[in-house]
C-alpha cells in the first residue's frame, strides 16, 4: 500500500490489486525504512543496529546501491 497517501495503487479493494506490485512496494518500503533508520547512526549508536538491517545494507552495497 502507498504509505504516503494511504491509498492503493489501483482502483478497487486490496484483493483487486496486482500481488506482484504490492510485494515490490512492500519490499521497497522496508528498504527505505531501514535506510532512514540507520542513516543517522554514528559512533556507539551504530552497534544498536538490528542484524537484519546490517544484512540488508550489506546486500544493497553488494548490488552496487549506495545508501
Amino acid at each position: 500500500m502507498c504509505q504516503r497517501y494511504g491509498a492503493l495503487p489501483d482502483t478497487g479493494a486490496m484483493l483487486d490489486q496486482d500481488a506482484g506490485l504490492i510485494g515490490r512496494m512492500t519490499t521497497l518500503g522496508n528498504v527505505y525504512d531501514t535506510a532512514q533508520r540507520v542513516r543517522g547512526l554514528t559512533g556507539e549508536n551504530i552497534h544498536q543496529m538490528r542484524p537484519d538491517d546490517g544484512r540488508l545494507l550489506a546486500w544493497l552495497e553488494e548490488m552496487g546501491i549506495r545508501t
